[in-house]
């Protein structure tokens, strides 16, 4: 009788961690489900976006309207860490080419701490190429700063021309040689 209860109560034990095991898989399956629907929802959001509507993201936003558009265009890219990251925002790769991306969202125009900061993630992440991408313009010390390290700048026009339809390799070819 004792042996007959003993066994009860442990069968009675397995089927409610059974059942609890169940609940917190279920559970975990729809947080995980509705963070995967919210990050596509934002990507969709994002690259519907217009130049004026991109004016008004935050820097953050904007460097995730970047990552998109490159994962869109069948890059392979890694948003770096939004503290410490070495002066680049944006780690692309396709085949052996490796580029650093400075993403600045502005209102006036970039100055030259932002090629400085670019110019540093070269090296740190040995990378072939950097790149600073505004929607807005340059200083001449940008410019000409840009020039001496070739680091390649897309503003406002470049980046309008991008988001209406044009691919990056495309401007890329136009852009890599640019003098300022």
């Amino acid at each position: 009788m004792l042996l007959e209860q003993i066994q009860q109560m442990v069968v009675y034990d397995y089927n409610k961690m059974e059942i609890i095991g169940m609940v917190a898989s279920l559970i975990a399956f729809v947080v995980l489900f509705l963070i995967l629907t919210r990050k596509a929802r934002k990507r969709r959001r994002l690259l519907r976006l217009k130049l004026t509507q991109i004016d008004n993201l935050d820097g953050f936003d904007f460097e995730e309207y970047l990552f998109y558009k490159l994962k869109k265009e069948g890059y392979s890219v890694k948003l770096t860490s939004n503290s410490h990251d070495y002066g680049a925002d944006l780690v692309l790769k396709k085949g052996r080419k490796k580029i650093v991306i400075q993403a600045k969202r502005w209102k006036g125009n970039v100055g030259i701490s932002a090629v400085q900061e670019v110019v540093g993630a070269k090296s740190y992440y040995k990378a072939k190429y950097a790149m600073v991408i505004t929607n807005s313009g340059f200083t001449r010390s940008a410019k000409d700063l840009a020039n001496v390290n070739n680091v390649i700048l897309w503003n406002r026009h470049t980046l309008k021309q991008w988001i209406e339809g044009k691919k990056f390799k495309q401007l890329w070819e136009e852009t890599k040689d640019s003098v300022y």
